[in-house]
């Protein structure tokens, strides 16, 4: 499993990160603030199976993976691991394309539909990523990841606040004590935007 670096931040916008937590665990890696309210997208894992360490050379690393895959379009494991290194040097549609060939190959799981989500959020495609995190939650209707990076983007790219409330109440109903960050639950996020529905 593999965790990327923190991302970068940006006013009034939520960051994206990548986490090698269990399904049920929301371990966040950045955070970033919308009216004061910490939330944050969560980059599902492991999707790949890649380690990340110092020192690596991710360039070098995707350049062998494009040899490979060109040589064999369908090796599924190399394309989502050349999406998850495009994922973490931020390289929105390559990223996207990786992971659409690994699922076009066999490889349609709800993590790696999750994380192309987040890709098409990344790439400014908000109504894509929602269609992939509902995708995602066909599949596996207790995908929590899913139900919170949903409602994130409903919230703070489509300013469709109430949509995003509806989507973490039925994370809630999986999981009660959700937390949308280290020191919030999704509870608290649910009760900040029904109590100013302005922000």
């Amino acid at each position: 499993m593999r965790e990327c670096s923190m991302g970068k931040r940006e006013k009034n916008q939520i960051i994206l990160t990548r986490t090698s937590a269990v399904l049920v665990t929301l371990i966040i890696l950045a955070v970033g603030f919308t009216g004061g309210v910490a939330v944050t997208i969560i980059k599902t894992g492991p999707s790949g199976g890649m380690e990340s360490a110092p020192g690596k050379n991710l360039g070098k690393m995707a350049a062998q993976l494009e040899s490979v895959v060109e040589a064999n379009p369908k090796d599924t494991d190399s394309w989502v691991k050349l999406g998850n290194i495009y994922f973490d040097t931020d390289q929105y549609q390559k990223a996207i394309n990786s992971y659409s060939k690994a699922i076009e190959t066999g490889s349609e799981t709800p993590l790696i539909i999750c994380d192309l989500g987040v890709m098409y959020r990344r790439n400014k495609q908000p109504e894509m990523a929602i269609k992939s995190f509902d995708r995602a939650l066909a599949m596996d209707s207790k995908f929590e990841v899913a139900y919170m990076n949903k409602g994130i983007v409903l919230v703070n790219d489509l300013n469709r606040k109430e949509e995003a409330i509806k989507v973490w109440k039925q994370l809630l109903e999986i999981n009660p004590l959700a937390m949308a960050g280290k020191d919030q639950s999704v509870e608290e996020l649910i009760t900040h935007y029904t109590d100013h529905p302005e922000q």
